[in-house]
């Protein structure tokens, strides 16, 4: 796992999961000033296949998007020993009970409506990254 930016080494990779193309920019450039590596993928098999050929040491998934939506995206995932392991928090538009709960239930660390705050985004990130690297068990 590479390391928290905080600690020094190398950055930490995020992969940024969404369809929304103008999201991905935005997010992409506050993590990076953060002091994250950032990949990102615009659909669910994009997404997959992203995190099994370059494994992220987190995923930031939306719920709505192409080719396969963000539930399946995290079943694949979890259904894989390559990439079981990596942790999830959902970024999404559809911030609806049952889908938070689906989440949760599913092995995501988090669940962060859109619009999200910014900061609030950056503490999760760093609390989710925190927990995997301390007890691996804990993002699958």
């Amino acid at each position: 796992m590479n390391t928290h930016p905080d600690a020094g080494g190398t950055l930490p990779r995020i992969l940024v999961v969404d369809d929304d193309r103008d999201i991905v920019h935005a997010l992409t450039i506050r993590l990076r000033q953060a002091g994250y590596e950032v990949a990102a993928a615009h659909d669910g098999y994009e997404a997959v296949h992203s995190a099994h050929t370059h494994p992220p040491d987190l995923i930031l998934l939306d719920i709505k998007l192409p080719s396969g939506d963000g539930f399946t995206v995290l079943e694949r995932l979890r259904g894989s020993v390559q990439t079981a392991h990596i942790p999830v928090v959902f970024l999404t538009a559809n911030p609806q009970t049952a889908n938070w709960q689906r989440a949760l239930e599913m092995g995501a660390l988090d669940f962060i409506p859109k619009p999200y705050d910014g900061k609030e985004l950056l503490r999760v990130i760093k609390r989710a990254l925190e927990r995997s690297h301390a007890n691996p068990a804990v993002a699958g």
